[in-house]
């Protein structure tokens, strides 16, 4: 998905984004961040999940470890 379409109301998108990063985040666009988030359609309105700078969601989901 390229984005979320300008019809959207700002109340209808939600942004999932890590605290304490590397860099800031773009929580004010329709899901365009530096960090190549994965927007999420849902019945209610739109989730952007962003990514982390420091690949924390690696280790969170298995794919890397700290060993």
């Amino acid at each position: 998905m390229a984005g979320i379409p300008d019809n959207v109301a700002g109340e209808d998108i939600i942004h999932a984004y890590p605290v304490n990063d590397l860099r800031d985040h773009d929580t004010d666009s329709r899901g365009k961040c530096w960090c190549k988030p994965e927007i999420q359609e849902e019945a209610t309105g739109y989730v952007v999940v962003h990514n982390s700078m420091d690949g924390r969601e690696d280790f969170e989901q298995g794919k890397r470890s700290s060993s």
